[in-house]
């Protein structure tokens, strides 16, 4: 396309003072190295010609990323700088003047922080939709086929296409108010066990227990379940790591019941020893998981200037009082055992009294039938040896009868 020669003049204009201005500054230079007149000519030939080409690409270069930002934010030109930018002629309206690059840089800086701001209220957008597919349980396939289309369209378009199915979707979140809020209920509750809700304190929350299901409902329960998402995430790993400790001590609690069963001593195919095992490992998991916890917690108290409470209690004095109780309870089996071992001994020694005085017994009745065919065959005087003689003789008779 041919230039009118007051276009060609203003083009000529521009580069003659964007060159002499950056000349002079060179002559200034060359003239304080002492350098010939001759050479400042044959040097500032050569210097025109780079300061033209430099400029030049800095030129293009800075049009590219000022088309290139409007295309993507759907920006329309507001003023002559910015259509000159976006005039379809590449050879039209070039200027290679110093103010005029600076002018492109900041455009370009202005157009970057609306692509920011856009970007920002897409990605509201497209979270906004997420919730709603997830609560209306859109089909994946649709997901990902409508993420993937807007993703091959400028951020203005695909921006455009994200508001549109969000008001879709409101429309159809309308019509299904009630199973959607039934739906936020669970996943409320779900995150009330997470954090150890009490009755009480899910009580609190009033609106839970309506039954006229509206917009205002659904906001309310949408704010509640925000709250307590931030609470939970705020200390998930202090949360999980509860929730591991119980569920172990529940366990303890189990084996140690076993362990003062009485009838667990009939069993003889090996659990009693692996049942012991499993207890000492526990009891050991338990008190590393109990310091772990000690320092999570005390870490969180001290920062948050506040008890961490679980069920409306401090949890580091409640686990103290479980660390005390189990810690009775595993010495318990032994006391057991001691008094077992006492009374099965007084039994023995019952029975080894009673056994002592029953021979003595037998042996008297024989000695009294034997004693008078003694008495005329022996004579007085050797009477301790008839003594020693019965106490010798009549055991092992007694033992041949």
């Amino acid at each position: 396309m041919a230039k009118s020669v007051q276009e060609s003049e203003i083009l000529a204009s521009s580069l003659i003072n964007s060159v002499n201005q950056a000349l002079g500054k060179l002559l200034d230079l060359w003239n304080a190295m002492g350098i010939s007149k001759e050479l400042q000519l044959e040097r500032m030939q050569v210097a025109k010609s780079q300061i033209e080409e430099q400029r030049l690409k800095e030129f293009h270069k800075l049009r590219r990323e000022v088309r290139l930002h409007s295309k993507e934010i759907g920006h329309i030109s507001d003023g002559t700088l910015e259509n000159n930018m976006l005039c379809d002629d590449e050879e039209k309206y070039i200027c290679l003047t110093e103010k005029y690059l600076e002018d492109l840089q900041l455009l370009i800086h202005q157009l970057q922080k609306k692509k920011e701001s856009l970007t920002a209220t897409k990605e509201v957008i497209m979270k906004a939709v997420q919730l709603l597919w997830d609560r209306l349980q859109w089909p994946q396939e649709k997901q990902e086929q409508f993420t993937k289309m807007t993703s091959l369209c400028s951020i203005c378009k695909a921006t455009n296409m994200w508001e549109k199915e969000l008001r879709t979707l409101e429309e159809l979140k309308k019509e299904k108010l009630k199973e959607i809020t039934l739906k936020v209920r669970q996943e409320l509750e779900s995150y009330w066990q997470k954090c150890f809700y009490t009755d009480e304190q899910k009580g609190a929350f009033q609106p839970f227990y309506d039954e006229n299901f509206s917009e205002e409902l659904l906001s309310h329960h949408d704010e509640e379940l925000f709250k307590i998402k931030v609470l939970y995430e705020e200390a998930k790993c202090v949360y999980d790591s509860i929730h591991k400790w119980e569920t172990i001590l529940d366990r303890f609690i189990e084996l140690q019941k076993k362990s003062t069963d009485p009838s667990r001593l009939l069993n003889r195919g090996g659990n009693l020893l692996k049942e012991e095992r499993e207890r000492s490992k526990i009891q050991k998991q338990l008190l590393k998981l109990g310091e772990e916890l000690k320092k999570k917690i005390g870490n969180w108290e001290k920062e948050n200037n506040s008890d961490f409470l679980i069920r409306s209690q401090r949890f580091l004095d409640s686990m103290a009082h479980q660390l005390q109780q189990y810690k009775l309870k595993k010495y318990q089996p032994k006391t057991s055992v001691k008094s077992d071992e006492s009374a099965t001994s007084k039994g023995a020694m019952k029975r080894s009294a009673h056994m002592n005085t029953a021979i003595p017994n037998k042996i008297r009745k024989v000695a009294s039938t034997l004693a008078p065919s003694c008495s005329n065959t022996a004579t007085s005087s050797s009477a301790p040896d008839k003594l020693s003689l019965q106490t010798k003789v009549f055991p092992s008779g007694l033992e041949r009868g």
